[in-house]
């Protein structure tokens, strides 16, 4: 093992707990605006997201529509998203183990990297304020490269980026198809964490390690280290 490549959100970062709270503040500013209670708002919010697959600007006009506030237009919803001091990224949560299992892979020679579909500034927006970038050689985000998950482009890319062959890498995610059968298919071993997403029936298994937890992964990759 030469190099081992992340998925962004729901691997290293705990995308749903962080927006989980920002919907939270964001009621609390903007509660005299808002019909809903605070849980219902939250729910709705969350399920309106879509875990991150909805595109952004429909994402905030629904949320417009359900506020239904001449106060709250989308490009309040936008600017107060896209906020360096408390918007949705400001306070990234990471998932227990991401940066000191980051840091035994360096100390043990090994390059890292992330793949990340989704856009330039929300994802480099998380990956800064989560004080990832000093643990990570390389990263590709989709919309910066321009080609997605699972297309092998990106996996390729970045294979070249680190300048390892995909037998000298592993890749670990929480999606099965985009992160884990496509990092299989280029060559790579892999590791899934199993979290919201299950495994889709029509797709045979292809994955080298299955677990449920990151530590769990970086204790696989530990005892990789020659």
């Amino acid at each position: 093992m030469k190099a081992v490549i992340f998925d962004l959100d729901e691997t290293l970062i705990n995308r749903g707990g962080s927006l989980l709270l920002y919907a939270e503040r964001f009621w609390e500013e903007k509660y005299q605006h808002i019909a809903l209670s605070k849980p219902e708002f939250v729910e709705t919010f969350m399920r309106l997201d879509g875990n991150g697959y909805v595109p952004r600007e429909t994402f905030f006009y629904n949320m417009a529509g359900l506020i239904k506030s001449p106060q709250i237009t989308v490009e309040v919803i936008h600017d107060f998203f896209y906020s360096e001091i408390d918007g949705a990224w400001s306070q990234p949560l990471l998932f227990e183990s991401a940066l000191d299992g980051l840091a035994m892979l360096k100390q043990g020679g090994i390059l890292t990297g992330v793949i990340s579909n989704g856009g330039t500034q929300n994802q480099s927006t998380k990956i800064e304020n989560a004080d990832l970038r000093p643990y990570l050689d390389h990263v590709l985000i989709s919309e910066e490269f321009g080609a997605k998950k699972p297309n092998p482009a990106i996996f390729n890319a970045m294979l070249g980026q680190l300048n390892v062959s995909a037998q000298d890498a592993w890749f670990v995610g929480d999606h099965p198809v985009f992160d884990i059968c496509a990092a299989h298919a280029v060559g790579m071993r892999t590791i899934w964490i199993e979290r919201a997403l299950q495994w889709p029936e029509k797709v045979d298994f292809c994955f080298d390690y299955r677990v449920d937890k990151l530590g769990k992964a970086f204790e696989i990759l530990r005892n990789q280290i020659a």
